[in-house]
């Protein structure tokens, strides 16, 4: 949006340009893990931060997620899982795409009638799905302006959104290894380190961690006491880089 400010015009960002959340799906050999932070940040009237849960697991339809952006995602999600649970016989793009869809038939209609309390405009969603034989990463982005859904695409390695320009992505790019797949269990280190180190340089939008673990057999949060010893860890290793680089 644009302010007049004493004759002259200067450009102030919709909040949701200023970079908040930080979230990584990654594809391993037995399924998908999902980690985010913790930090969410409301804008009404005034900035409001606090930690929560920001991974949504339902593991009765086989279906995990994290968001970025406004209310538009979890609004678009909240129709997904509807009609996952309708019916399960559909392939989850068509479950994405009737998500999109209603809530922007839905959102079309308050904004007629005048009760949207703030305008919804975008976002983006990793979603994990069990499918009969695989564990599926699907990202897909939503543009109320485009009036459509963007192209939803099967992730075969590794995606990340929200502050996705932060530096701390360096470490996925650099370390997760393309052709070769690998446990789960030994990703959430390289996670747990790249969500950290997005804290740490964007300390303002990206806070806390959390990790679930996505298989055939159930979806598993990290518990408190793993998280523990993996931020101990991503310490430990960032004090060395430190030292080694800087002596």
């Amino acid at each position: 949006m644009q302010e007049e400010v004493r004759g002259r015009w200067i450009y102030i960002p919709y909040h949701e340009e200023v970079p908040v959340t930080f979230q990584i799906g990654m594809v391993g050999s037995d399924g998908v893990l999902l980690a985010s932070d913790r930090l969410h940040t409301q804008f009404s009237p005034y900035r409001n931060r606090f930690l929560s849960d920001k991974i949504s697991v339902h593991e009765d339809i086989g279906l995990a997620y994290c968001c970025t952006g406004d209310d538009l995602t979890t609004i678009v999600m909240q129709h997904v899982l509807g009609s996952v649970r309708a019916d399960r016989k559909w392939p989850i793009e068509l479950h994405l795409s009737t998500g999109v869809d209603r809530a922007l038939e839905g959102l079309a209609s308050r904004s007629k009638q005048g009760v949207l309390e703030r305008p919804l405009r975008r976002g983006s969603v990793l979603a994990v799905y069990r499918a009969s034989r695989a564990v599926q990463l699907w990202k897909f982005d939503i543009d109320v302006e485009l009036s459509k859904q963007l192209p939803a695409y099967l992730i075969e390695n590794h995606c990340c959104i929200g502050d996705d320009v932060n530096a701390a992505s360096f470490f996925v790019e650099r370390y997760f290894d393309n052709n070769h797949k690998v446990p789960l269990a030994h990703l959430a280190q390289l996670a747990a380190h790249t969500v950290l180190m997005a804290g740490a340089t964007n300390p303002t939008g990206v806070d806390g961690l959390d990790i679930v673990l996505c298989t055939q057999e159930g979806f598993t949060p990290i518990d408190e006491k793993e998280l523990s010893c993996l931020k101990q860890q991503s310490a430990e290793l960032n004090s060395h880089i430190s030292a080694v680089l800087l002596g």
